[in-house]
């Protein structure tokens, strides 16, 4: 932006124009009128979404591959999205839970928190991330990986693990070792957990920032130790504990999910410079299913989902795509 401001300068001046810097003090009184407009806004957005129709996971599944959605759809979708991540009926979801869902970012958070306490689920993360470009047959890319088990690692290499626990305490002297491994860190810190560590920041408060990145917050008292005050941190235990509530929901659906057999899995194997599968768990029977042609397709498709008019559709390499049912002809066998 200082650079876009500075051509603009530039370009004003050689046209012959005379530029003067305005510095504007800040309206107190419009700040506050933007940050009520806000605070409207949000609300009514979170009504919206309480009051939005419930979806089924397959009426879910097909608005989220749908490019173009009314916008009775997108409010449906992120109120199904939003029960689905919390682990809560959807008649639970209301603008309570959409407000404190902060459009997204306490997911985001909950999810850093989540990786650290159970670190299986960060690998699983950037294995799904690199079935879904396998299904291309592509090759991959460092863009194709979610840098979640990255972000445990390194959180886990820090030491902030230790800190995860209700009633560990600390103050900016214990913490003279952690501050000095962040500054040797400080370059990977800033480019896998976008935080800049500087020398002039104290321990705790590094440590404070890095666990707000974890949805996590402290609380402080000031103790007398031999004549003089020290301030001691730890966990906000109420936080805490409503943190730890949703993982432990979430556990609970992963556990349930496994028992039932319902997660699907994929092998993939990699030659050279492209991703070829090797081979799918469950492989698609299509002479087994009633068979559909799709567009110029030379090999038959199966309907694995139907909802109203738009059908999911598999062939079979495992593919899969969103289409209209009326795209679809009986397969006849013919070239």
């Amino acid at each position: 932006m200082w650079s876009l401001r500075t051509a603009l300068k530039v370009r004003l001046m050689h046209e012959g124009h005379q530029v003067e810097t305005v510095t504007l003090q800040k309206n107190q009184q419009a700040h506050n009128l933007l940050k009520e407009a806000r605070d409207e806004l949000k609300m009514e957005n979170a009504l919206q979404v309480e009051a939005a129709v419930n979806l089924s996971p397959a009426e879910a599944k097909l608005l989220s591959q749908t490019e173009s959605l009314e916008p009775e759809q997108q409010l449906a979708l992120q109120k199904y999205e939003i029960a689905k991540f919390y682990g809560l009926p959807l008649e639970n979801v209301d603008a309570d839970v959409v407000l404190q869902d902060d459009s997204g970012r306490r997911r985001g958070r909950l999810l850093n928190l989540e990786w650290s306490k159970y670190p299986e689920t960060a690998i699983d993360i950037d294995v799904r991330a690199l079935e879904r470009q396998g299904q291309w047959q592509h090759g991959y890319t460092p863009w194709d990986l979610s840098n979640a088990a990255l972000k445990q690692k390194l959180r886990q290499l820090l030491g902030i693990d230790a800190y995860l626990e209700l009633g560990k305490t600390w103050d900016s002297e214990s913490l003279d070792t952690f501050k000095q491994n962040t500054l040797n860190y400080a370059p990977q810190i800033k480019a896998v957990l976008n935080f800049s560590v500087k020398p002039e920041m104290s321990a705790a408060q590094i440590l404070n920032q890095l666990l707000e990145q974890m949805g996590l917050t402290c609380v402080n008292y000031q103790p007398r130790r031999q004549g003089k005050r020290t301030r001691i941190y730890e966990l906000d235990p109420v936080v805490y504990e409503q943190q730890m509530e949703i993982l432990e929901r979430r556990k609970a659906l992963r556990e349930r999910a496994t028992a039932d057999d319902t997660a699907p899995l994929f092998n993939y194997s990699i030659t050279g410079d492209c991703a070829t599968q090797a081979s799918v768990i469950q492989p698609l029977e299509i002479g087994a299913l009633e068979q559909w042609r799709w567009g110029t397709s030379l090999s038959p498709w199966v309907i694995q989902d139907e909802v109203s008019q738009m059908v999911t559709i598999r062939g079979s390499s495992g593919m899969t795509f969103i289409v209209g049912k009326q795209e679809l002809v009986p397969w006849d066998g013919a070239e």
